[in-house]
This record gives structure tokens, sequence and C-alpha cells, in this order.
């Protein structure tokens, strides 16, 4: 009876999957994560750019995220993962790849972060691409 409700449920939300992405075979898609990238950031703003370091020191309680696809994109999912509680804090989606995708965690506390972008591509083969930045030092000011 619940494989039923499950198949009638499925076919009931069928229209509403969008019907313009196209599955390709082959060629690679990845994300990459932009921003924040390695250094030191207050309240959004770069504040060393020769200086790339592994880790990233967020000083304020905002963390804006972004991201550079290629292949067939359809969106990204960032997530934040506290490493000292081992729990996931918040996440965002971006379903709109005109303008990249992005997104941003309001209120973060103080701790040590991973952030993870998490892509799902309109491939058959591999339909999913990530990347992720640790660690993410964030200081809230």
């Amino acid at each position: 009876m619940r494989r039923l409700i499950a198949a009638m449920m499925a076919l009931l939300f069928l229209p509403l999957a969008p019907l313009t992405v196209q599955a390709e075979t082959g060629g690679e898609a990845s994300v990459t994560i932009a921003e924040p990238a390695g250094g030191i950031y207050y309240h959004g703003s770069r504040l060393t750019s020769d200086y790339t370091p592994s880790w990233t020191l967020i000083l304020g309680s905002n963390l804006q995220v972004s991201a550079e696809t290629t292949g067939a994109v359809i969106s990204v999912s960032f997530i934040l993962y506290d490493v000292r509680d081992k729990t996931m804090v918040d996440k965002t989606t971006d379903i709109t790849p005109g303008d990249g995708f992005s997104g941003t965690f309001d209120g973060v506390h103080a701790g040590v972060y991973l952030l993870a972008a998490m892509a799902i591509v309109a491939d058959i083969e591999d339909p999913v691409a990530s990347d992720w930045r640790t660690p993410v030092f964030v200081f809230p000011m």
C-alpha cells in the first residue's frame, strides 16, 4: 500500500519538474567555490588580495558564498557544517544559473566550519558535482 501511495505522489508532482532540462552523456561538469577564497574577510570585503592561504578567516557574522560551474549544472546547494560540534548549521540553494550561483549565511556564530557546494548536473553518468573548503574560521564583530 505504501508503494502505491508513493507512486501516486510521484505521478502527482511529475508535472512540476522542469521540462526544459535535457540530460546529457559525457562531458565533465564541475563546481568550484569561488568566494570565500583563502584569506581574511572583514564584513564581506577581502583584506588580503595577494595572499591566498588554504584557510579562510571571516571577521563578521555574515558569510557570502559563490560558486563557478562548468557543464550543465541545474542548481547548487551550499552547506555550512560545524566541524567542532559535527552538525550541519545551515544550507542554502540557488537554482538560477543566469546570474551565477551564490548565497549568504546570516548570523553565523563563532566557530570553525566546513563549507561545501553540491551541484545537481543534467548528466546521466555523473549527476552530482561537489567542492568543499575548510577550515573557515568565523569571528563575529
